[in-house]
């Protein structure tokens, strides 16, 4: 198999501004652009599907006219599980469909389960099994329909998604739902499916049949996860065992038994058997227990300054040996690092050690989903956005916080519209927060120095 050609980014700008000439008839300037090869890249998406999704018919056909020697897969899903058909489609743009039908897209291409993120807030659920044709039925496009059928044939019409839906019966829920100004052309699109123009259905069982449908697919994209998260678990904690050098073996492997009381907090109602101990209650102070500031937010002493100088060197020697050992370096989106999955013995004993705080706020059983180390600095290009987080509870201990530090602390918010916080959490090295996926917060911009966080997310048991 020959190696894959190297990508050439290309600045969306850049790009959008050589499509909108090619839509006016002056393709020399994608054309340029196109020359680098099929390692083209914009914003990690490829020529294709950003054409695609600029709508943009003639910029499309040059893109599949300059790929086509590169014999390009024009039916491979993307992480949303569609395929270009699929996403042109989507969007109803009826040139784009019509170029790639002509490229020989199979119209039979079913999408597959997926979900992404829309912002911090909004999970977009896509259900497999459906052909270009279902998703055309919805989003209400004649045009879009026709072409389809004239390039699939009746079968076309016939083929059923992972839920036993045609595209007509699809187009029925949608004349059911529409709106008096959509209802006319979702009646056409019906009529060309074969439905009638007047379908029984009452918009109260369409609802109904849509809740279902997508109770179900959240539940399959659930377990589809799980298993995906399983896998990539088990072979980066296979690398990290082969391939990683420890700076301190302890840390690495979780062996801290006999750190509790002493680097990690004890706790007891009988004050006085350890060094570093606490009551398992709100007490109203730090020192002796917890502090609830504000109802769904603790606030307690987790871990010992020395612990957390050990935690935060032993994350950043595996950063420095990442490269070199090929380590792998499981991320999120702002880069930060999931250390849920190379340091899970740790992480399971600072989630035990933080359990009476849980169980203070109502949450028995648990299991952590991830742990990210943050590193804030001047000059990070982060939006730091007011939201609630995704998963039910949430602990963030400070790791690290450089002499003179101004900013970064975190906002918590009676409501999603209150002008002040409620409580102002400020960053003290080995000390926690906790609070439940109600608690709306925000992280104030660093102004001075450095400042770092284990931020671990826990999902019901």
């Amino acid at each position: 198999m020959a190696p894959a050609p190297p990508e050439a980014a290309v600045a969306p700008s850049d790009f959008m501004a050589a499509c909108a000439e090619c839509e006016e008839g002056r393709p020399q300037r994608l054309r340029v652009l196109l020359a680098s090869g099929s390692g083209l890249r914009i914003e990690g998406a490829s020529p294709l599907a950003a054409a695609v999704a600029l709508t943009a018919p003639a910029a499309l056909r040059e893109v599949l006219a300059a790929l086509r020697p590169l014999a390009p897969s024009l039916d491979a899903l993307d992480a949303q599980g569609h395929a270009p058909l699929h996403a042109a489609a989507e969007l109803g743009c009826a040139g784009c469909v019509q170029a790639l039908l002509w490229a020989r897209a199979d119209c039979a291409r079913h999408t597959e389960d997926a979900s992404y993120q829309l912002g911090q807030m909004t999970t977009v659920y896509n259900e497999g099994g459906r052909t270009a044709l279902h998703i055309a039925a919805c989003s209400g496009k004649e045009d879009v329909v026709e072409k389809l059928l004239e390039a699939g044939g009746p079968s076309l019409r016939e083929q059923r998604d992972s839920f036993g839906m045609r595209a007509c019966d699809l187009a029925e829920e949608q004349v059911a739902l529409a709106a008096v100004a959509q209802l006319p052309r979702h009646q056409r699109v019906l009529e060309l499916l074969g439905g009638g123009r007047d379908p029984a259905l009452a918009a109260e069982e369409a609802r109904r049949r849509r809740q279902g449908r997508l109770a179900e697919l959240r539940r399959r994209v659930s377990e589809k996860q799980v298993e995906s998260h399983h896998r990539q678990v088990c072979a980066t904690r296979q690398a990290v065992s082969e391939r990683y050098s420890a700076l301190d073996a302890e840390v690495a492997s979780g062996q801290l038994q006999n750190s509790v009381g002493e680097d990690i907090v004890a706790w007891s109602c009988q004050l006085g058997a350890c060094a570093f101990q606490r009551m398992p209650a709100v007490t109203g102070s730090r020192i002796s227990g917890m502090e609830e500031p504000m109802p769904g937010v603790l606030v307690f002493q987790l871990l010992g300054a020395g612990l957390c100088t050990r935690i935060w060197a032993e994350t950043e020697h595996y950063i420095s040996q990442a490269e070199e050992k090929s380590l792998p370096m499981p991320v999120r989106h702002d880069g930060c690092l999931d250390v849920s999955q190379i340091f899970p013995e740790l992480l399971g004993h600072l989630t035990a050690a933080a359990r009476p705080a849980f169980t203070q706020l109502g949450f028995q059983d648990i299991r952590l989903r991830h742990a990210f180390r943050t590193k804030n600095f001047v000059g990070r290009e982060e939006v730091f956005a007011r939201h609630v987080d995704k998963y039910a509870v949430t602990l963030n201990v400070c790791l690290r916080r450089t002499a003179g530090l101004q900013g970064s602390r975190v906002f918590f918010f009676g409501s999603q519209d209150a002008t002040e916080p409620a409580y102002c959490h400020e960053h003290q090295v080995g000390l926690a927060v906790i609070h439940s996926s109600k608690e709306w917060h925000q992280t104030e911009k660093l102004f001075m120095g450095e400042r770092g966080s284990l931020i671990m997310w826990y999902e019901m048991g």
